[in-house]
């Protein structure tokens, strides 16, 4: 992700240095390191500086969009994309990100509206196509999803967003052989984004509850290593590292992940619950008793924890 940033920063001023301000192009520089560290406030602050410098800097607007969009503030965001293809119409970017907050907010028919627009006078570019493809599938047509990815790949054989998504949609129709040759090329654009493993990792984990074959549980272990190599924070990826190894019964191993995540991240219930899952499976009863009642008393609605509980009575 910070590669990413570095690039796009690097590439934005290099293009956009001509007719803009130094100083507006400084506050750009400083929203980068707070955007970075999830300043996003700050982030915003700098943006707004660049913009009253220079109020048509559709660049500093398409940013802030960004921003807010990560506040989780849709309404912000489109006001910022609105913002940019007021001042150009052209603007591709801008237009994408406006389609995916619209899809957002569940306004799919404008949604739609739009993306079939430029695809009417765009028809060969593989960004568009790959969204009207992921609008399908969210409608729920999938086979038109389908189609939509393939001519993507039609244009752009690498085109990453386009494997990204056919992964996901063959995995999501339990195609996971098929799921694998598209991660693996995706993998081989991106082998330093630990999402990538993480992904690749769960369809593993997936052919290895379909087929209770080791092999693909061995394989899912060696992926989620490698994600959290990339990224020890990714909790999601502990979480099914600690799941498959409970899954293939090696409890002590599961425990020494799940203990870890909770030092880690010590407020979610989800370790909590596994490591006394876990606990109970060890024959450590009593502290697998005393640990329900714990998760309980923190969450009475907790539905596996009464289950848990009531089988080790």
């Amino acid at each position: 992700m910070k590669n990413t940033l570095l690039l796009i920063s690097t590439l934005l001023l290099l293009t956009w240095c001509w007719g803009i301000s130094k100083d507006a192009q400084n506050f750009y520089t400083l929203w980068e390191k707070a955007f970075e560290e999830r300043s996003y406030d700050m982030a915003i602050e700098k943006l707004d500086k660049a913009i009253l410098l220079e109020e048509k800097y559709s660049d500093a607007y398409l940013l802030r969009g960004k921003v807010y969009l990560h506040k989780r503030n849709y309404a912000e965001s489109l006001l910022n994309y609105d913002s940019v293809l007021r001042l150009d119409k052209t603007s591709l970017e801008a237009l994408l990100w406006k389609i995916k907050v619209l899809m957002y907010l569940e306004k799919y028919t404008r949604a739609e509206e739009l993306i079939n627009s430029a695809i009417e006078w765009n028809k060969e570019n593989p960004s568009l196509l790959v969204q009207k493809g992921f609008l399908e599938y969210i409608l729920g047509n999938k086979k038109s999803a389908e189609k939509y990815y393939n001519h993507a790949l039609e244009i752009n054989p690498n085109y990453l967003p386009a494997l990204q998504n056919k992964w996901v949609l063959l995995s999501d129709e339990e195609e996971f052989k098929d799921s694998l040759v598209y991660f693996d090329k995706a993998l081989a654009q991106e082998s330093w984004d630990y999402i990538n493993w993480y992904n690749k990792a769960t369809v593993l984990s997936d052919l290895w509850f379909k087929l209770s074959d080791p092999i693909y549980s061995n394989k899912a272990l060696d992926y989620y290593k490698t994600a959290l190599e990339l990224n020890p924070w990714y909790t999601e990826a502990r979480l099914w590292q600690a799941i498959t190894l409970y899954d293939l019964q090696e409890y002590d191993q599961a425990l020494s992940v799940v203990k870890k995540a909770n030092i880690m991240n010590p407020d979610s219930l989800n370790w909590l619950y596994y490591q006394w899952l876990i606990l109970a499976q060890l024959g450590r009863k009593d502290e697998a008793r005393s640990s329900y009642k714990e998760l309980l008393a923190i969450d009475p609605e907790h539905i596996n924890a009464q289950i848990e509980l009531a089988n080790l009575k």
